[in-house]
């Protein structure tokens, strides 16, 4: 009803809806602790609407993250569906939306084709990112998917295909915003899953 009353007196034409909606995220990041994330999406709301796309994704990303985490499968889905709205073709902006999607759909053990879908359009926007620590992950869950619904010649080429990004040098890599220890971390959980194929196989 605030909404609804504010907008009836302030001309959107003008764009002061859009700085009235500035004005409000500010005010609001004035007065939450720093790092919190407990209103991120209502914060992301009002960045769209003030005009500033990439704000709002961020705080949409972390807000589909944390509805995840308290699992939230229609709250994470609709949030997820609104960060990818604001990306575009950027197909590395992309990627944490589908990953939580991805995640979600995994979670539902009902979810098989919906899941497989998932998992292809998250493959998808790592092969467009050309980063190939994003690849590496991708491929890291359709490994463990692979592995899950017994196939493991699958599974353990995806997981080859995971070491290998991790392991070969790329100019992509140098722009990639990537930390040591995550990538030993990925590195260590491809060889795992390399490890686990074999031992299904019976090699």
């Amino acid at each position: 009803l605030l909404r609804a009353a504010a907008y009836a007196i302030v001309d959107d034409a003008s764009g002061e809806r859009a700085r009235m909606h500035g004005v409000v995220a500010g005010a609001l990041e004035a007065v939450v602790p720093a790092g919190s994330h407990a209103i991120a999406a209502s914060l992301a709301r009002h960045h769209k609407l003030a005009g500033k796309s990439d704000e709002a994704r961020a705080l949409l990303a972390i807000a589909a993250r944390r509805s995840a985490m308290f699992d939230d499968r229609q709250g994470t889905a609709q949030l997820a569906r609104e960060g990818l709205e604001l990306c575009g073709d950027d197909a590395r902006a992309q990627f944490p939306f589908h990953a939580e999607i991805e995640a979600m759909r995994a979670a539902d053990v009902r979810g098989g084709r919906a899941h497989r879908e998932a998992l292809k359009a998250l493959v998808k926007a790592a092969d467009l990112s050309h980063d190939p620590v994003l690849h590496a992950r991708a491929m890291l869950r359709v490994a463990r998917f692979d592995l899950l619904t017994g196939d493991a010649s699958l599974g353990e080429d995806a997981a080859v295909n995971a070491v290998a990004d991790l392991t070969t040098p790329s100019d992509a890599a140098d722009d990639a915003p990537t930390h040591a220890p995550t990538h030993a971390r990925l590195l260590a959980q491809a060889w795992r899953l390399v490890a686990l194929a074999r031992m299904q196989r019976g090699d």
